[in-house]
């Protein structure tokens, strides 16, 4: 998994604000947990490698989406269905449907699917980015590299209230930096465009 930012962006938003010196070790721990958190939030994965998701098939379900996203054309998506569930027959031809290579969607328009648990598998290769470097630099996801700098730096402010003792710098306990809790305003504001399709706040 790639890190949503780097603890220089943080470090820089935070030292803006006239705090005190900031630990790096603390802001990258405070990374790594918000990391997850965004992924779940947004319904899908940030880094862009090879991806195998197996999907339930309701009953005249067409429309699919798949965890990682843009969709890169090669390797071309692979989708099976398969009822007994071993995935090893011939891929369904892609002129059965419509894939939506940005938001990640898969419509099937000219085929029915066998419907069951688990009977749909897709193999492609999706996501934001190869690596934070290129996450960062990016300015087709620069609001969600900001809204994490925002929700760090909004944090580590608190990091002293009741509760987020396990704060400490050097050495100490970071469980609260991996449980944040409600996100702030600014960040949901700047990660809202970003957000899976049907997901809700």
């Amino acid at each position: 998994m790639i890190d949503i930012t780097t603890t220089t962006r943080v470090q820089n938003i935070i030292k803006s604000s006239s705090l005190p010196t900031v630990d790096g070790n603390l802001i990258a721990d405070m990374i790594d947990g918000l990391t997850p958190v965004a992924e779940r939030w947004l319904g899908r994965k940030l880094q862009k490698t090879a991806y195998t998701q197996q999907m339930d098939v309701r009953r005249g379900q067409s429309v699919f989406q798949l965890d990682a996203y843009p969709v890169e054309t090669s390797p071309a998506l692979a989708l099976r269905n398969d009822l007994g569930r071993d995935f090893t027959g011939t891929a369904i031809d892609a002129d059965n449907y419509y894939l939506d290579l940005e938001r990640g969607t898969i419509t099937f328009d000219k085929s029915y699917l066998v419907w069951g648990p688990g009977v749909l598998q897709a193999i492609w290769t999706g996501g934001m980015a190869s690596s934070t470097t290129i996450l960062v630099s990016s300015s087709a996801f620069e609001g969600i590299v900001l809204g994490a700098d925002l929700q760090i730096a909004h944090v580590f402010q608190r990091r002293h209230e009741v509760g987020a003792t396990s704060f400490a710098a050097e050495g100490g306990s970071i469980a609260a930096a991996r449980s944040f809790g409600r996100l702030c305003e600014a960040t949901i504001d700047l990660w809202t465009p970003y957000r899976r399709v049907g997901r809700r706040r």
